[in-house]
């Protein structure tokens, strides 16, 4: 079984080498990369094992072959994205994820991975073969969402978004509203609202991968994380 990196901040600590001040100074919380000033979560699924398991500087999204950080630097104009070859530097990898932690954070955004543990088939890193244990539902972690007021959550991976609609009907009795269409004016973008214990989400679909251009995807993604839709 498997433990996501971030359930409890001591993922900080072992990820990324933070003493326990620095983790009180910035108000990390439980359940990913996230602080009392978030206003919106991009959720996933779980990271693959070869990216946090016996090495550290794991971030959301760190796989080379992850388009999200490239994504990223093309619409910002940044450089976040690591390569393969300067990832193996310990130094590297945690200085650059503490980069992009500064990145999110000035766009109020934070990162929250929807399952906390999971078993694998054959230890594929597909989510297609992950075996859920565990989930941001049966922690704390969702309550606290919900507490700290978060606008929206956007999903890159359909699997999360299915998922997480399932687990707030049957919890919540929670329905969705569709807001925006997927695909209006050529953007695969689709926006929903929901209602949980009396606050308001705003679901957001923004794929970073699929049979759409690089430019539609990165300006769904954008919309997404600035909230223009």
């Amino acid at each position: 079984m498997e433990v996501h990196p971030y359930k409890t901040t001591s993922g900080f600590k072992v990820q990324l080498k933070m003493t326990e001040n620095e983790i009180n100074e910035n108000s990390y919380l439980d359940g990913g990369i996230w602080t009392k000033e978030t206003e919106t979560i991009i959720m996933g699924t779980f990271p693959p094992k070869t990216e946090y398991f016996n090495r550290v500087g794991y971030i959301h999204y760190s796989s080379p072959r992850n388009k999200f950080w490239k994504h990223i630097d093309a619409i910002y104009n940044t450089n976040l994205y690591i390569n393969s070859k300067d990832a193996n530097d310990n130094r590297n990898r945690i200085e650059n994820s503490k980069q992009k932690i500064d990145f999110i954070k000035s766009k109020k955004v934070g990162f929250i991975d929807i399952f906390t543990m999971v078993n694998r088939v054959n230890n594929d890193a597909k989510d297609l073969n992950l075996i859920p244990i565990e989930s941001i539902f049966d922690t704390e972690i969702f309550k606290k969402i919900i507490e700290n007021n978060i606008r929206g959550i956007i999903f890159v991976y359909s699997l999360c978004m299915d998922t997480f609609f399932d687990q707030i009907k049957e919890r919540y009795n929670a329905s969705v509203i569709l807001v925006r269409p997927h695909g209006k004016d050529g953007i695969p973008l689709t926006v929903y609202k929901t209602t949980i214990l009396n606050n308001t989400l705003h679901l957001i679909y923004a794929p970073i991968h699929g049979n759409n251009t690089n430019q539609s995807r990165r300006t769904a993604l954008k919309k997404a994380i600035e909230f223009e839709f």
